[in-house]
């Protein structure tokens, strides 16, 4: 008998011993609960002791004693209420739980998000660095050079483009970018009057861009691989400025207007 008792007590000392996560304080109440739960009938039998033991349990658990207090208020009920409040409790503490679970598939969607996002700018950020590198490769260096660039792009989608005249070219051009020529009509009004029909705006607008081409003073307005677009406004080209910011925008091309008395970042479209 004696040599048994020793062999089970050597077994039991080389047992592993297994760390356990700290529960919560939730779980740590419902536990108490669940523990007054079935000491119900040992409470009146045995007085406060079986108190104490679910409230150092509960103790034990949440050393901060919040339990503790909760575990309070729940002895003071009359046992035959108690079941109806653990069924409650527990069914609180399944919601809760479901609601953690839903917040934290949330909080996952959303990290999933910022990093599709931050390829998405990547991707944008690599996509203009090629079309302003591509803009230069084409000659692109000054306004009037943009505006050539734009129309030999326009005139090889339009039908018989190659016989065109230039600004022929920038009319259909306009025609077919119905988005474009409501930016000139907000930020060009003086291009087109109320009273011309839409024929007669988009054949003002072409024209006053071939003016754009053929004035030399508009090789202030520059461009380069780093920023894209930099037009130079003053008093007298606001109606240029804002144009060709409306035909850079249309295209995806980068555009920084500087006013020229201040030499410093008005606007960055």
């Amino acid at each position: 008998m004696l040599r048994s008792i020793l062999s089970r007590g050597n077994a039991a000392s080389q047992r592993p011993v297994v760390a356990c996560a700290r529960p919560t304080k939730a779980a740590a109440v419902l536990s108490a609960a669940k523990a007054m739960q079935h000491q119900s009938a040992a409470v009146l039998r045995l007085g406060g002791s079986a108190r104490s033991d679910v409230a150092a349990a509960a103790a034990a658990a949440d050393p901060d004693g919040e339990a503790e207090e909760i575990v309070k208020i729940l002895a003071a009920i009359p046992p035959e209420h108690r079941m109806p409040l653990f069924k409650l409790l527990w069914k609180l503490n399944a919601q809760s739980l479901g609601f953690l679970s839903r917040i934290t598939a949330k909080a996952d969607e959303l990290t999933a998000m910022a990093k599709d996002n931050a390829t998405m700018t990547e991707q944008l950020y690599t996509t203009k660095q090629q079309l302003l590198v591509a803009l230069s490769a084409a000659g692109v260096f000054n306004a009037r050079s943009f505006l050539e660039y734009v129309a030999n792009q326009w005139r090889k989608e339009q039908a018989g483009g190659s016989a065109k005249k230039r600004q022929g070219v920038f009319k259909d051009g306009l025609r077919m970018r119905p988005d474009l020529v409501l930016c000139l009509l907000r930020d060009v009004p003086s291009w087109a009057s109320a009273s011309m029909t839409d024929e007669q705006k988009v054949e003002s607008m072409a024209a006053n861009l071939e003016a754009i081409m053929e004035d030399a003073s508009n090789d202030v307005h520059w461009f380069n691989t780093a920023s894209g677009l930099i037009l130079h406004r003053d008093v007298h080209n606001r109606p240029t400025v804002a144009s060709l910011s409306c035909i850079a925008r249309s295209m995806g091309v980068p555009c920084h207007i500087k006013e020229e008395k201040e030499d410093n970042d008005a606007t960055s479209e």
